[in-house]
């Protein structure tokens, strides 16, 4: 046998494979009776590429208003879980909000918890620092203004909220509105990094075979990161493990 006829049978096989796959989505999978574009039917990448080339809430918008909501919503307790994107690593090493082993995430619910989240330890202690990074805010809004400074009202609005996730979760806030600059890179990879997160959040295929195979490294967070994602999950990560000794060596709660 030739390379050249190896090659032909490879792909004609790919093709085969592919055809079934196409027949099946289209006539026979469980989803086959709700209307909709056929080539949204036969595979997740269409929709991959809908997402990061136009408007894809007005594209599923114009959808609807052609096929209807559907008649027939699925209730099937079985479906209710976590899309496979949550375990695929684009959001970071194994985390609280990527979990979806239901005891694995009771564990890391229980080392987070406390009464540090009661309603009046939220309104004693953690109102009173978001005021003040409020003023501390607005304050600065007003120093730019002052100076005729343009700024990207989107930018500064990401890292007043990236400066109340690190109070909360952290204790004390990385200094994203104090130095008018983004720390540790953490918003301004997360925003790089939607155009990829869309692709792979809805085409399935890519998940299964790149991120699962060694080139996934080169795409996803690591907790050795200095900066982004994988910086702030390593962080977290620390602080659940140091919970977690002492919620099993001194009864902390």
């Amino acid at each position: 046998m030739t390379v050249t006829s190896l090659l032909v049978q490879l792909g004609l096989a790919v093709v085969a494979i592919l055809a079934v796959r196409f027949i099946y989505n289209l006539y026979f999978h469980p989803l086959a009776k709700y209307p909709g574009p056929w080539y949204l039917a036969i595979s997740s990448l269409p929709l991959a590429c809908i997402a990061i080339l136009i408007d894809e809430t007005e594209y599923i918008l114009r959808l609807i208003k052609k096929h209807g909501d559907g008649d027939k919503p699925i209730r099937d307790p079985k479906h209710n879980t976590k899309a496979g994107l949550y375990e695929s690593g684009m959001l970071g090493p194994v985390n609280i909000f990527t979990t979806i082993d239901g005891n694995e995430h009771k564990a890391m619910r229980k080392a987070l918890g406390g009464p540090q989240w009661s309603f009046g330890a939220l309104k004693n202690i953690w109102e009173p620092r978001i005021d003040a990074l409020i003023n501390l805010f607005i304050s600065k809004m007003t120093e730019f203004e002052s100076h005729g400074e343009s700024v990207v009202l989107c930018d500064k609005v990401a890292q007043f909220a990236a400066d109340v996730m690190a109070m909360v979760c952290f204790g004390e806030v990385w200094g994203f509105v104090e130095s008018s600059r983004d720390q540790r890179g953490f918003p301004g990879s997360f925003r790089e990094g939607l155009v990829l997160f869309g692709f792979v959040g809805r085409w399935r295929g890519f998940r299964e075979t790149v991120i699962k195979s060694p080139l996934a490294k080169y795409l996803v967070p690591k907790t050795g990161d200095e900066r982004g994602m994988g910086f702030l999950v390593s962080q977290a990560g620390k602080l659940v493990t140091e919970r977690e000794r002492r919620i099993e060596e001194e009864g902390f709660t």
